[in-house]
């Protein structure tokens, strides 16, 4: 009953807004796992939808002042992914289970622009600005920023907002108190305060324009930022700074971080720096950060987590695009841990890529030299007329071969119209159903492995997306 009032009330609500988007899909597939010996068939569905208000700008004066206001309504369905309520949501919501899948349903009204505007100025009501962050690494990733396309929605009732993947970086650690944001002539500050009876809390920052010189060769932008988190003594002071010239077809960047973290008690230092070179077809990336803050690497998994570098890390990339002679090939290289206190090992990688026509190939090599770990991959699709079939395979080693990995798949969207037909060999069942083939064994997700003696499983799908 409680479900379908909530429904009513916001079909009501969304009367009349502007339709963004409705996505799912439905999912059947059939599974034999040759090792686990366990066959069926397995159902899965998914469903997202938005209804979106479009923007409004008034103005609340003539002349050259005005107020600027600009809000979001959603209502929204998505999958919550359990967890803490840490997020706010204005509205109504409820969850619900659908298949052994937790859903939440509810109304988010965000405000993304709240300025008072003058003639080359504005002030901003909304809040302090974050801190700035310039550099960031090319190789090194790490599941750190929040994927802002989650929305509050993933917050509420019990869930937890979603994570993913992305390039390794430092920025001074920050804490915004309540504040205001003022923009002149390019120039961005912001400035915030709250006492009570916990401390003070401060924030500040400031942004410059980019500047141009010599015909906007060489442009210039920099960046300072300092908090202070209520109750702690310690107070935390940033810089950032970038600047790019470009000669005819060279083009070289320079993008760095500073910080001064624990003011007032034991300071310490961190920074990190990225130098790029392009020269028509070569991209190269240098990329280090020093400092005892540690930068984030890896992923969440059990074999990636908690890895951090410290005190001294140096990494490379250069990246060659031969399509500039008519060539399709791309080809990489990257070192991480060139030089790595951390010791975590010089690790070094290749990969070439081949793309022309319905031919999609790639294969990739890294080994790190502390641990003697390698793996070697290859990968290959074809589009056909009516499907597309590809395959891959993956050899893992140490002081031996330690794992081999084998896949292939097939399919189409054009034998029946709006669902895509799918049979697979040694990709994890899961994946095949929400990724396809060809992501699933980009990502590396084989069940097979033949070192074990692990025959993996086969899986017929069928997909009906809107």
């Amino acid at each position: 009953m409680k479900k379908g009032i909530i429904v009513l009330l916001i079909a009501v609500l969304v009367s009349g807004f502007a339709f963004a988007g409705f996505s799912g899909y439905a999912g059947l597939q059939l599974n034999a796992d040759l090792d686990g010996k366990v066959y069926g068939f397995a159902n899965k569905t998914s469903a997202s939808f938005t209804f979106e208000f479009a923007a409004d700008t008034k103005e609340i004066t003539g002349e050259k002042l005005y107020g600027e206001l600009k809000a979001t309504a959603k209502a929204i369905v998505d999958k919550l992914n359990g967890g803490n309520a840490d997020g706010k949501i204005i509205g109504i919501y409820s969850t619900f289970d659908e298949n052994n899948t937790k859903y939440g349903l509810g109304l988010v009204i965000d405000i993304d622009t709240a300025k008072i505007v003058g003639d080359g100025w504005y002030v901003d009501i909304l809040g302090v600005k974050s801190a700035y962050d310039y550099a960031k690494a090319a190789v090194s990733t790490a599941y750190q920023d929040k994927d802002k396309n989650a929305f509050d929605i993933q917050k509420m009732d019990g869930a937890k907002t979603k994570w993913k993947k992305s390039a390794s970086s430092y920025k001074v650690a920050y804490d915004k108190a309540p504040g205001v944001a003022f923009g002149y002539a390019g120039f961005v500050a912001s400035v915030g305060f709250l006492k009570n009876a916990d401390g003070t809390a401060f924030s500040a920052t400031i942004e410059t324009p980019e500047f141009a010189f010599s015909d906007d060769a060489v442009k210039v932008q920099a960046a300072a930022m300092a908090s202070k988190k209520a109750g702690i003594g310690k107070t935390n002071v940033g810089a950032a700074a970038k600047t790019t010239v470009a000669i005819q077809d060279i083009k070289l960047g320079v993008a760095a971080d500073f910080g001064l973290e624990g003011i007032g008690d034991e300071a310490k230092f961190n920074m990190d720096a990225r130098v790029d070179f392009k020269y028509s077809f070569v991209d190269v990336n240098v990329y280090t950060y020093i400092g005892k803050k540690g930068l984030k690497a890896g992923g969440s998994s059990t074999e990636e987590a908690g890895i951090k570098y410290t005190d001294l890390y140096l990494e490379a990339k250069a990246a060659f695009d031969f399509n500039a002679f008519e060539l399709p090939l791309k080809v990489a290289v990257t070192a991480k841990n060139i030089i790595d206190k951390s010791e975590k090992g010089l690790d070094l990688g290749a990969s070439v890529d081949f793309a022309k026509d319905a031919l999609t190939a790639g294969a990739g090599f890294d080994i790190n030299f502390k641990t003697k770990a390698w793996t070697a991959k290859a990968k290959a699709k074809y589009a056909f007329e009516q499907f597309t079939a590809g395959a891959g395979v993956q050899v893992k080693g140490a002081d031996g071969i330690t794992a081999i990995n084998a896949a292939a798949f097939a399919e189409s969207d054009k034998l029946v119209q709006n669902v895509r037909l799918g049979l697979g060999y040694g990709l994890k069942a899961g994946n095949l159903m929400e990724d396809g083939g060809w992501t699933a064994i980009g990502d590396g997700e084989y069940s097979s492995d033949f070192k074990a003696e692990t025959a993996g499983v086969i899986s017929a799908y069928a997909i009906i997306k809107f």
